[in-house]
C-alpha cells in the first residue's frame, strides 16, 4: 500500500489527507483526514495533527470504489429531499 498526501484548508483549520493506494492496481482504497485545531495549538503552545476521520470507517464502506461513491451520492440526494 502506498500513501499520497494532499493538503488543504477547511474553515481556516489547516488539514491534509493521506490517501491509501493499492500498489498493483493504483486504486485508492481509503483516505484519512487530519486537522490541526488552531485554538488548541495556541492554548497548548504545541502543534498537533489529529485524525478527523477515515473515509471507509466514517461512511461504513468495506471498499472505496465507484459503487461506494454512488451509494454516498444517493444517500446525500435522498437526505436533501427531506
Amino acid at each position: 500500500m502506498k500513501r499520497v498526501i494532499a493538503d488543504r484548508y477547511h474553515d481556516l483549520y489547516p488539514s491534509f489527507r493521506v490517501y491509501d493506494m493499492d500498489r498493483e492496481t493504483y486504486e485508492i482504497t481509503d483516505f484519512h483526514q487530519y486537522r490541526m485545531y488552531l485554538p488548541e495549538v495556541n492554548r497548548k503552545r504545541r502543534a498537533e495533527w489529529n485524525l478527523t476521520y477515515s473515509f471507509r470507517d466514517f461512511y461504513g464502506f468495506n471498499k472505496m470504489d465507484e459503487l461506494a461513491g454512488e451509494k454516498l451520492a444517493q444517500a446525500y440526494k435522498a437526505r436533501s429531499r427531506c
